[in-house]
């Protein structure tokens, strides 16, 4: 007999948060088990990418490409990662609340 395992990579990604201060949901943070080859990017309405990360530890903080803090809406977010089969991509989007 064989087996074939395929391990899985669980990621989760909150879809909104509050940058206001108040030490609650301050921070946009990827969280589960840490794949090779993370990659995240997030973009606002316009396609304008306004925070890029390779580490999956490293929070976004609400600040623009200029460290101004974004105002309130919805922006995309795409993470690439590696199995072991492929090149993963994920796409989604995160609210911000003010």
């Amino acid at each position: 007999d064989s087996v074939t395992v395929r391990p899985y990579f669980p990621i989760y990604v909150p879809n909104s948060f509050t940058p206001n201060g108040d030490g609650v949901n301050d921070v946009f943070l990827v969280g589960g088990i840490k794949p090779t080859g993370f990659h995240l990017l997030i973009f606002d309405r316009w396609g304008n990418l306004v925070f890029e990360t390779k580490d999956m530890d490293e929070p976004w903080l609400g600040q623009g490409p200029s460290d101004y803090f974004v105002s309130t809406e919805v922006y995309n977010w795409v993470i690439f990662f590696d199995s072991l089969e492929r090149r993963t991509e994920l796409n989604g989007h995160v609210v911000v609340l003010r």
